[in-house]
């Protein structure tokens, strides 16, 4: 336990004058990084030993059950467990509960009524909907007309709720709690009332109260007993830029009983008001608490000056806000640095070069989970997953689930597998997605007939539908229909797109199963909130099953679509077993929401265009600023922005009509150019004793700044096998193997007929030297002259002007199919691609082993990347979609 008062020694000025306010009513704000939770800690502190206030005469308000802990502890650490043990303490729900608990018998709640968590919310308005649907009057009419979900119906009755509106036993109409203002009329139609008064009657006879419950009748509470409260004598609340009206209401009534008030907040940190967040709370409170003293923390311990200045330059774009600095507590020459790429995918790949390159020049300084990578929705991940899986780099999702994890993809993923091997574990999930009236108990009775006679549970589907199984005693008309429209669309499906003599891609397939289950309906009626993004989701799927499907058509590689569609599989299965969650080391991606409160020593923030951020469907120009902001703030030594000028990918169309994007409003102006960098950054002692200082990391180890990225290049300046060998042999193998699929290089490798297609004669270095474990060494080889026209013949169309994103994704693709230890090692070394045939051709037969570059621009290119799709086959694929109503 620390000594009486020595909590006082370890705040700076700012803090200990915040600390031991005398003002009833005191306002700390406290920029990103000043440490606000030591400052709410120590102020609890000194109220009880200083001001000697009991600890159960305390409220602390939290908006985390976390935040609420951390402070905790820290009160244990200063003054014993016996203290901290009786503070009330935690979120405004939970504070709620706990007097409600006590004192709810004075507003007629029993004494066994429970919390109606969010799965019983759902499944209460859920039965609500259906019992609508056969109801026969004009409102239940009006609410079937609108095609509500169970969460958009939720998501009404809280707007309802959070604007105080109450429903009352025998009373057709809303009645607002006293004291508040009225809400808009729009709220409150006749259908949104209605399904409100039904779910509240639900959850009365049940004997349960939502969260949104739990706050109202906290309220209702503190009016007719105000009594409950009278011990409180100060009141405390973090986060208060966040709070509702429902909740600044709340704190209104708390000190009705002549408590003290101390809030910290920032106005700059406000970013949860489609949450219902008032940031016009704070100003609210100076004006009903007389006398509010509003006081300062500046001194920011978390962030680079550099970082600081970019991010004050950003937020003082809002004229309206009132004027306060932040000051750094360290010192750094490396301002934020900036690029702009062509597209979205160029952007994701430099990312996750650099994060390898970060890390492979500062080893023991930077490590992998060091690394955020921040964006404005859940949508933008995928291209990232991709570079980041491609590049073997580990990562995790904070606020949003992996790609390959989300609903909708499974749904699809699973399709593909039933099309590929008819796997039982994909069957029981899609066979009622979309619904079907092929419920549970129909399911487990289908496994249960599958178990016990030793059949595939596809093989038991078909003897089901031809009825030489029966699941029950009565013949099950409706079941047997759906069962066979199912088992029909199945077939239908392998036959277009499967059966011999058909060569789709498996765009084709996906977009096939897509029309014909209907899915994007099915989106539609199962959440109209989440569809676009959802949608999205499955776009980009088709995207990347395209590319695979790219690759072998350039190639001129014939190859089924059920190869095809098996290659797919395994890749994605490989993408996954990547990324398993026992990886300490990962890099963060996280929705800039859920990165609030956190900190990185390197943060990326890409995709910072217009219509992101500010998010087009946003109308708070302000609150998408304070969002960049809290972005930008969130980093401690490096910070990284990128935009890009196009999307890539089959949700292209969604974004723009003509795929352009502009740079985010916030980061135009001449202005800005002070605040950042485009130059690469090179690391050096320099740099990383700044970094390391910053961290507070003493000892690492040497220093090298890495130009040259792949698994084998390493901060020591280890000789890699060269670039443009790697490329040219990956490419060459799937020329010379293109008429006939073999299990091995090696067993191909003994075919000399294919060998020789083209006449190439034999000499000291030639294409077959591609198929071996090493290149050549000796750079005075002599190479003959048809052996060096036959290699740049082969790379010709396919290495020329070629991205490094598709020689990439030619690895990663053949992997599935290929000897495994050749293509692990031209993965394991393969950097950036080269920017010419003739450089790859010269490179690759004259040089043999090359040393790691250092201090070269990776990224500087003169030349025009290729798609890996041509344009004319996108914007067929786009009409497609079009024409199927699926855009």
């Amino acid at each position: 336990m620390e000594t009486k008062s020595s909590y006082l020694k370890f705040l700076n000025e700012e803090q200990r004058i915040s600390v031991q306010s005398p003002h009833k009513y005191t306002q700390i704000l406290a920029g990103p990084g000043s440490g606000k939770t030591r400052v709410l800690t120590a102020r609890v502190a000194y109220l009880l030993q200083k001001n000697h206030i009991a600890a159960e005469d305390l409220i602390i308000a939290t908006f985390t059950n976390k935040a609420a802990n951390e402070i905790k502890l820290r009160i244990e650490a200063i003054l014993g467990n016996s203290e901290a043990s009786k503070l009330i303490s935690g979120t405004f729900h939970s504070i709620a509960y706990k007097y409600l608990v006590k004192y709810g018998k004075h507003i007629g709640l029993s004494s066994n009524w429970l919390i109606a968590d969010r799965n019983d919310t759902q499944a209460i308005m859920k039965r609500l909907l259906d019992s609508l649907k056969k109801a026969k009057n004009p409102i239940a009419s009006g609410i079937r007309g609108q095609e509500l979900t169970p969460q958009n119906a939720l998501n009404r009755i809280t707007k309802l709720k959070s604007n105080g509106l109450l429903v009352k036993p025998g009373m057709d109409q809303l009645s607002l709690i006293n004291g508040l203002e009225e809400p808009p009329k729009e709220l409150q139609s006749h259908q949104s009332v209605e399904l409100y008064r039904l779910y509240q009657t639900s959850l009365w006879k049940n004997n349960l109260a939502d969260f949104d419950d739990l706050l109202l009748n906290f309220i209702l509470l503190l009016q007719k007993q105000p009594d409950c409260v009278r011990n409180i004598k100060h009141i405390l609340i973090d986060e208060f830029q966040d709070t509702s009206k429902i909740q600044y209401f709340l704190v209104k009534l708390l000190a009705l009983q002549n408590s003290d008030i101390t809030i910290v907040g920032d106005p700059d940190q406000s970013i949860y008001g489609f949450r219902s967040a008032e940031i016009r709370n704070l100003n609210q409170m100076s004006e009903d608490f007389e006398g509010t003293q509003v006081l300062h923390l500046e001194r920011n311990y978390r962030s680079a000056k550099p970082i600081l200045e970019l991010a004050l330059s950003i937020i003082s774009q809002d004229k309206s806000r009132p004027k306060k600095g932040l000051k750094s507590n360290h010192i750094s020459s490396l301002k934020p640095h900036y690029r702009l790429f062509e597209t979205n995918n160029k952007e994701s790949y430099w990312i996750a070069r650099e994060i390898k390159r970060i890390v492979g020049s500062c080893p023991e300084l930077i490590f992998y989970n060091d690394i955020a990578i921040l964006v404005r929705s859940s949508s933008l991940t995928r291209s990232l997953e991709h570079a980041l899986s491609e590049l073997g780099v580990p990562y995790r999702m904070v606020g949003v689930n992996k790609f390959f994890d989300r609903e909708e993809i499974r749904d699809l993923i699973a399709y593909l597998r039933v099309l590929a091997n008819k796997d039982s574990t994909s069957l029981i999930r899609v066979i009622n997605v979309p619904p079907r009236n092929i419920g549970k108990t129909k399911i487990d009775r289908i496994i249960f007939e599958s178990e016990r006679r030793g059949l595939t549970f596809w093989q038991t589907l078909n003897e089901v539908k031809n009825e030489n199984i029966l699941l029950s005693q009565r013949n099950d008309k409706s079941f047997l229909k759906s069962l066979k429209s199912f088992l029909c669309s199945i077939s239908k499906l392998e036959n277009r797109y499967l059966s011999n003599g058909h060569s789709a891609t498996l765009s084709d397939l996906l977009l096939g199963i897509l029309s014909e289950i209907k899915y994007y309906e099915y989106l539609v009626r199962k959440n109209k909130e989440t569809v676009e993004e959802k949608w999205e989701n499955v776009m980009e799927l088709v995207q990347q099953s395209d590319n695979i499907s790219c690759i072998f058509y350039e190639l001129d590689y014939k190859i089924s679509t059920i190869v095809l569609l098996q290659n797919f599989l395994t890749q994605i299965a490989l993408v996954n077993e990547e990324q398993k969650e026992g990886e300490s080391q990962k890099v963060t991606i996280s929705t800039l929401h859920a990165a609030k409160g956190l900190e990185w020593p390197v943060v990326f923030l890409p995709c910072l265009c217009e219509n992101i951020i500010p998010h087009s469907r946003s109308d708070d120009l302000d609150e998408e600023r304070r969002l960049l902001y809290v972005g930008a703030t969130r980093a401690q030594a490096l910070l990284y922005l990128s935009s890009f000028k196009s999307v890539t990918g089959m949700f292209a169309d969604m974004q723009n009509s003509d795929n352009v994007q502009d740079v985010s409003p916030f980061l135009k102006g001449e202005e800005m150019k002070r605040w950042v960098m485009e130059s690469e950054i090179v690391f050096n002692e320099k740099i990383a004793s700044e970094i390391g200082t910053i961290l507070g990391r003493k000892s690492y180890g040497k220093i090298t700044n890495l130009s040259g990225i792949g698994s084998n290049a390493n901060h020591n300046g280890t000789k890699f096998e060269n670039l443009g060998f790697q490329c040219c042999r990956v490419l060459a193998e799937a020329e010379l193997k293109k008429r006939e699929r073999v299990k091995s290089v090696n067993d191909y490798n003994k075919d000399e007929t294919n060998f020789r297609k083209h006449n190439a004669k034999r000499s000291k270095t030639d294409i077959r030297s591609w198929f071996e474990k090493k290149q050549p060494i000796d750079s005075d080889v002599e190479i003959s002259e048809p052996s060096r026209s036959a290699s740049i013949m082969v790379a010709n169309k396919d290495l020329n002007d070629r991205s490094f994103e598709t020689v990439n994704r030619i690895v990663s693709t053949r992997a599935s199919t290929t000897n495994a230890s050749f293509m692990s090692s031209v993965r394991q070394n393969l950097g950036r691609g080269p920017s010419t045939k003739d450089q790859v051709i010269n490179r690759t037969l004259r040089e043999g082993h090359q040393d790691v570059v250092q201090h070269t621009d990776l990224n500087q290119s003169n030349t025009k990347v290729a798609s890996a799709r041509p344009a004319g086959s996108r914007k067929r694929l786009g009409v497609r979609l079009r024409v199927s109503r699926m855009l």
